[in-house]
């Protein structure tokens, strides 16, 4: 949702900023009361996972009622400061609100994630929904090339995060659930961003704004995080231990490669 600040450049108002950031919070709302009547939904398979059973509903940490109160609660206060916040554009970040919230119940509700292809397209679509709101808030154009490209990034590491998941049901002797069909799939969706990205990156209105110099080089460190995030997922002990994106966000080189990343596109 903030990531849309870049294209602002040094135009950006403080204005924007707070109300990015109050939007921002209020979605992270929203997503979490989603979260928990997901994990409500999973509790039997995820009392089985090496990993999730450590989450607080699979933990007996937290009751099912308490969860349902909370995310109830959540739910309203989230979708309120989004009415109350947003002035211009207002029909368009509350339907992608909506969409996001009705897509991800039916998600849970009906436990898509079974047709793998179906599950994968809905959690991916989120992050790019969020992305949306981001530039509707700030009152930009809407990008195609931003879309697809976080949408595809995303399903990337969503079936390494399903792969993962696989592995550790393969160690503990439970039914395969497709350990090739993830890794292909990751590896397609890879090759999908890569070609995305450079068709941004030779897009004349893309080299105007960030400069040609900077986008070519910046293929360098993605395409560097891209391996590390596969090498992440394949761990031979890791994948026992964490979560593909728990394990993401503790890596010291990956969050090296996404700083220069960003810092190329910065000076260019």
């Amino acid at each position: 949702i903030i990531l849309p600040l870049i294209a602002l450049g040094d135009e950006v108002q403080v204005l924007d900023l707070g109300k990015l950031f109050v939007i921002a919070i209020a979605f992270s709302l929203v997503a979490s009361s989603i979260y928990i009547f997901n994990d409500l939904q999973d509790l039997p398979a995820d009392k089985l996972d090496i990993v999730k059973s450590k989450r607080p509903f699979a933990a007996g940490e937290i009751t099912e009622k308490e969860g349902k109160v909370v995310g109830t609660v959540l739910l309203f206060i989230g979708f309120l400061t989004i009415f109350q916040t947003i002035g211009y554009n207002k029909p368009h970040v509350l339907l992608l609100t909506c969409i996001y919230l009705f897509s991800n119940l039916l998600y849970s509700r009906f436990n898509l994630k079974k047709i793998r292809i179906v599950g994968l397209a809905i959690v991916g679509l989120g992050f790019a929904i969020r992305f949306s709101i981001g530039t509707f808030v700030l009152g930009l154009s809407f990008s195609t090339w931003a879309f697809v490209l976080i949408l595809q990034l995303a399903m990337f590491m969503l079936s390494g995060k399903r792969f993962q998941t696989s592995l550790r049901e393969s160690s503990s002797r439970r039914q395969d659930s497709g350990l090739q069909f993830w890794l292909l799939s990751m590896v397609i969706f890879a090759a999908f961003f890569a070609a995305t990205y450079s068709g941004f990156i030779a897009d004349p209105e893309v080299v105007a704004v960030w400069g040609k110099e900077a986008l070519i080089i910046s293929t360098l460190p993605l395409g560097l995080g891209l391996v590390r995030f596969v090498e992440l997922v394949n761990h031979p002990e890791k994948y026992l231990e964490f979560d593909a994106t728990e394990t993401m966000s503790k890596d010291f080189l990956l969050i090296l490669l996404v700083t220069v990343f960003a810092i190329i596109l910065f000076l260019g």
